[in-house]
C-alpha cells in the first residue's frame, strides 16, 4: 500500500492532505477483494479461505485509520478470522458454534433468495405458456445444475420442492403474484392527472 501502509496513519475524518493516501488504500483493498472472489470463484481456493483472504484484506485497510489502531476497532474481525482459522484444526470456537433451538432450521437470506427467484422464474415461465409442472420441472433441473440441494431431507431438487418450497406446504406458485406485489404496495401507483 506504499505511503498508506502505516498503521495508524489517517486521521478520522479524512481531509483533503490524506486523499491519495486513502484512494491509494481503496484501490489495495479492492485488487485483494477481486483476488478472493477470483479465487473463490475459480474454485483455485475454498469458500473459507476467500472469506480469510477478504477479512485480512478489510482488517488491514481499517488499520490505516487512527481510530481503529488506536480504539482496536478491528478486535471482533480478527476474532472471526482466528475462529476460521481454527477450523482447520478441528477446533470449533464459540463464535461459529450454531444456536440450539427447536424446530426445522430457518433459511438464510440467501436461500430465501433463491427460493423467491426460483418461484418467480416458474411463474414467468408458466405466463410464457410452459404448464406448471413443466415449469417446476424446468427450474428443478436448473437449479440441480448449479448445486443446489433441498433444504431438508438428502435426495435431488425435485419439481415438487419448487412447488412446496416456501412454507414446505403451500405450493410457491400457487400464490397469485401480480396480485401479492399489488397487495404487498409493490404495484406502480396510478400517474396523478395534470389539469392545467
Amino acid at each position: 500500500m506504499g505511503g498508506a501502509s502505516v498503521l495508524g496513519s489517517l486521521p478520522d475524518p479524512i481531509n483533503v492532505k490524506y486523499q491519495a493516501a486513502l484512494n491509494e488504500a481503496l484501490q489495495y483493498l479492492f485488487a485483494k477483494l477481486r483476488e478472493a472472489s477470483k479465487s473463490q470463484q475459480s474454485g483455485a481456493s475454498t469458500d473459507r479461505e476467500g472469506a480469510l483472504d477478504a477479512i485480512e484484506a478489510v482488517s488491514k485497510f481499517l488499520m490505516l485509520f487512527r481510530v481503529v489502531h488506536d480504539e482496536q476497532l478491528h478486535l471482533p474481525l480478527a476474532a472471526l478470522d482466528n475462529a476460521l482459522k481454527a477450523l482447520d484444526e478441528n477446533v470449533v470456537l464459540p463464535m461459529l458454534t450454531p444456536k440450539p433451538h427447536s424446530g426445522c432450521s430457518s433459511a438464510t437470506d440467501a436461500r430465501q433468495v433463491t427460493k423467491g427467484a426460483a418461484a418467480y422464474v416458474a411463474h414467468s415461465l408458466q405466463r410464457l405458456g410452459m404448464n406448471r409442472t413443466a415449469a417446476c420441472i424446468a427450474v428443478a433441473k436448473s437449479l440441480r445444475a448449479l448445486g443446489l440441494r433441498p433444504e431438508r431431507g438428502s435426495g435431488a431438487l425435485t419439481a415438487r420442492t419448487i412447488e412446496n418450497g416456501v412454507t414446505g406446504s403451500v405450493p410457491i406458485l400457487a400464490v397469485n403474484l401480480p396480485q401479492r406485489r399489488r397487495s404487498m404496495g409493490f404495484a406502480p401507483k396510478p400517474m396523478p392527472s395534470s389539469k392545467a
